[in-house]
């Protein structure tokens, strides 16, 4: 359940009909935002001009207490507290340096199929623990062939996820039919 009609209203969901080797179904849940990352201003304060800021800020501070002390609802008080801030701010801007912060790349390679793969696998790996007999032998051979497609997935990132589920070769009878 999402909390936010805004977000609601970009978000689609999916379930998927195949087999997970899990007690539950995979949903696939995509976000709809061009959002790509938030950012905000970090100051230098390490290195003095603490003396600058409350002297300008001094100035402020008579104007700032008569809007708290006039407010007289909670949406007042609010507006108040913005104010508040953008004062703190705007003044933090006038005496301090902004720090320059090193931006985490996106990482291009890992994408959602890929994150999915990896639920499937953990969850053909907890099977595998949990089960015994000839249960424990068929997930012992569905987990051991797709365990070396994930690793090639990671490897090279412009692997089609479709490849992992072909045969790795063909049966003698396979060959003079065509079929695999």
């Amino acid at each position: 359940m999402v909390s936010s009609h805004s977000l609601a209203a970009i978000c689609e969901w999916d379930v998927f009909e195949e087999e997970s080797y899990s007690d539950h179904k995979f949903v696939k849940i995509c976000i709809n935002s061009n959002i790509s990352s938030l950012s905000f201003a970090r100051f230098k304060t390490a290195h003095g001009g603490h003396c600058k800021f409350v002297n300008l800020f001094k100035s402020k501070v008579q104007a700032l207490r008569n809007l708290i002390s006039n407010s007289s609802n909670e949406e007042e008080l609010n507006e108040t507290t913005r104010t508040i801030q953008l004062e703190i701010h705007t003044t933090c801007k006038q005496v301090y340096k902004i720090k320059r912060n090193t931006l985490i790349p996106n990482v291009t390679w890992w994408n959602r199929d890929l994150q999915i793969k990896k639920q499937e696998l953990k969850a053909l790996a907890r099977r595998l623990q949990k089960s015994r007999g000839e249960d424990r032998i068929h997930y012992k051979i569905v987990l051991s062939k797709k365990e070396p497609c994930s690793r090639k997935q990671s490897k090279e990132p412009n692997v089609d996820i479709g490849d992992c589920f072909a045969p790795r070769h063909k049966l003698p009878t396979e060959l003079h039919t065509g079929q695999h």
